[in-house]
């Protein structure tokens, strides 16, 4: 954290996320994950000579299966790290919300039935982020949308164009 505050985070976030990731989670996280009821799903998009093919993984083979796919998740090309791609699962990869509907920016429709959470660092009117959007009216799915829009402006004192510079 300390050297992208000092170099700024282009090129070294993926360093830091990394380090972050490293330490906080417990060894055996991607089991935690692999064993809970409601399912937690990390979005990517994987980059083939084809195109581009969402990814939407909510099983992890081990603690660094599980970073891969988070990092890959966080991958804005040549930001990250100054690569366009980052390595996962064999393949490579770039952030999910390169293949989902950017009236849900990057949060892709994950087959809830019940409950769906999106969590976004923007406000969802400064991104258009609408979740109703893509699916069919008439459905029983509740959205749960975690963003600055609940806060309040002493509790989240940022716009969204200084945390857009922020990211950068």
């Amino acid at each position: 954290a300390q050297q992208c505050r000092e170099l700024g985070t282009r090129g070294t976030l993926g360093t830091a996320l990394n380090t972050v990731l490293q330490q906080s989670l417990p060894d055996n996280a991607h089991e935690i994950l692999n064993k809970r009821t409601a399912e937690c799903r990390v979005a990517y998009t994987e980059v083939t000579f084809g195109g581009m093919k969402p990814q939407l993984v909510s099983q992890f083979n081990s603690k660094e299966d599980l970073i891969d796919c988070l990092r890959a998740s966080c991958n804005i090309p040549f930001y990250l790290n100054g690569t366009f791609t980052v390595p996962v699962r064999g393949s490579k990869a770039i952030d999910g919300v390169f293949a989902t509907d950017f009236s849900r920016f990057g949060c892709p429709f994950t087959g809830a039935t019940d409950t769906e959470v999106i969590v976004t660092p923007f406000k969802t009117k400064a991104i258009g982020l609408n979740p109703m959007k893509v699916h069919p009216k008439g459905s029983n799915l509740v959205y749960e949308v975690i963003s600055p829009d609940l806060l309040d402006r002493k509790s989240w004192p940022f716009r969204s164009r200084e945390v857009l510079y922020m990211a950068l």
